[in-house]
């Protein structure tokens, strides 16, 4: 029951970080075309991709002990 419960904390945490990574790409394409013109907007991509890291390292433990 709880490698079942590691297998869904890895499964939720890799889909998160990879919407993260999508929107970090996307947010980043918006600034570089100029379509987006806040100067701020960088945070929203360097929090986006540390989030994804985070939660990609996440996936990574709770694969590792659920094995």
């Amino acid at each position: 029951m709880v490698r079942l419960l590691w297998i869904v904390v890895c499964l939720v945490s890799l889909a998160i970080a990879l919407m993260c990574g999508l929107a970090a790409v996307t947010v980043l394409a918006a600034i570089v075309t100029g379509k987006l013109t806040d100067p701020e907007a960088w945070k929203t991509v360097v929090f986006l991709a540390a989030v994804g890291c985070l939660l990609w390292f996440l996936c990574r433990a709770a694969w590792r002990l659920s094995e």
